[in-house]
Order: C-alpha cells, then structure tokens, then sequence
C-alpha cells in the first residue's frame, strides 16, 4: 500500500542580487504560494524565512575597482571580463562596515580560490 506523509517541508536556497532584499524574496515567495495552491485546491503552504544575507555588488567607480581592472589588465594583457558570482561571501560583510572591497579570481574548471577584501 502506498503512503503519503501528512506533511512536507521543502527548503529552498534564494540567493539575492544587488536591489533584492530578505522583504523582496519573501514576497516573490509568497505570491509564488498562493499561485500554487490556486492551482492546487486542499493544498496548504507557508513560507517561512531562515538566514539572510545581503547581496554584495562593488562599486565600478571605486578607485579599488578602477585600480584593480587596471593592474589585472596590464598584468595578464587582456581585458577583466566583470561578472556576478552565484555564491556568497564575506565581501557583503566587508562592504557594510564601510570596507571598500571587490571579488576577484580565476573563473571556471571547478576553480574555487579567489582573492578578496583589499583596502
């Protein structure tokens, strides 16, 4: 005989850009659920929010980020190709006590050494 479980919990892992915020994602979240049970009559769903961090974006103007492209440039020869990273790290923390603070790194092949945080 098959069983259903009275109840389930599904966690997701929303990771916010610069202009989002905990408020924002909760919302989405919460429209998302009532479109959900709209469509699925009897079902029940909450949203809850868990750990929240804010997104980190470097400031193109800054002198570091403007010192930083700079000397990459001349050091490789080639251009710094600028991209959002899909993870978080300590940069947003560093950026919030007034730190200036860029991310930069090796990209791709299972890269994962990075270089931050300069002042």
């Amino acid at each position: 005989m098959s069983s259903y479980p009275a109840e389930c919990v599904v966690a997701i892992e929303w990771r916010t850009i610069p202009g989002d915020d905990a408020t924002t994602v909760k919302h989405e979240l919460d429209d998302l659920a009532v479109s959900v049970t709209e469509r699925f009559p009897g079902l029940r769903m909450t949203v809850e929010t868990g750990l929240s961090r804010a997104p980190f974006s470097a400031p193109p103007e800054s002198r570091l980020v403007r010192t930083l492209l700079e000397q990459v440039a001349v050091g490789t020869g080639t251009p710094v190709v600028i991209r959002g990273e899909p993870s978080w790290t300590d940069c947003a923390l560093l950026a919030e006590a007034g730190i200036p603070t860029a991310l930069f790194g090796v990209a791709g092949g299972g890269a994962t050494q990075r270089l931050m945080g300069w002042t």
